[in-house]
């Protein structure tokens, strides 16, 4: 964490996309500013095109920004390379998605090692660091259990327990009720909210005002640019 106490400081943030001839294709981000306190919520919002992606993209050290000064738990990743960036993601960003994108011929508990695996964290110490978390996240009875065997919801929470288990700074969520009916949705933003009030920091990408509400703030994008941002409750 920053000494300023934002787990995430961003200034001047532009992200341009070029054409093969070098000219303009598109102004993805237009000089973002933008921080996030280290245990906050925060939703981000907009309409499709307005840069949501591509913020998302560069919070969760996927992409560089063209310009700007990005800091994301005292690391300056803007000027990192993809190994260097790589290792920051391992470390400090949990990803969630909407589509789950867990591995269909593995076992949860063997879906929720693999970001250990990657850490060469010995095997033994994966399998109770991954019945851990899945315990956590209410799966404990369905270990040994492939993703197929498993309802969307659960399926979800086995994604989340997989972006938990290397213990990040950061949730980094896209869309993630967008494949769930409203009941099992809303259990899913509970989970969020307990992790929430430990202490994690949540970024949910969202189109879902109820998504957005719940979360401590909402910034709203259009045209690459925060439009609005505001705290709610």
């Amino acid at each position: 964490m920053s000494n300023n106490g934002n787990i995430v400081t961003m200034r001047g943030i532009e992200r341009v996309y070029y054409k093969p001839d070098g000219s303009v294709l598109v102004n993805a981000l237009r000089r973002v500013d933008l921080d996030v306190p280290s245990g906050q919520s925060l939703a981000i919002m907009g309409p499709s095109g307005s840069g949501k992606s591509t913020l998302m993209n560069i919070l969760g050290c996927l992409d560089q920004p063209t310009n700007g000064s990005f800091t994301i738990a005292g690391n300056d990743v803007s000027t990192l390379d993809d190994a260097s960036l790589s290792l920051v993601r391992g470390d400090q960003i949990g990803f969630v998605f909407q589509s789950f994108n867990l591995i269909p011929q593995l076992t949860i508990e063997e879906n929720v090692e693999v970001p250990l695996f990657y850490r060469r964290i010995k095997a033994a110490q994966r399998k109770i660091e991954a019945t851990a978390i899945l315990d956590r996240v209410g799966l404990g009875d369905r270990i040994g259990h492939k993703p197929s065997e498993l309802s969307g919801g659960q399926q979800q929470r086995a994604a989340i327990a997989r972006a938990l288990v290397t213990n990040p700074s950061i949730l980094l969520a896209d869309e993630p009720t967008g494949n769930l009916d409203s009941k099992t949705g809303n259990d899913i933003l509970k989970l969020f909210d307990e992790m929430n009030d430990e202490g994690l920091t949540i970024i949910v990408v969202t189109h879902d005002d109820v998504v957005g509400k719940r979360c401590d703030r909402t910034i709203h994008l259009c045209d690459g640019l925060i439009d609005k941002d505001t705290q709610n409750g």
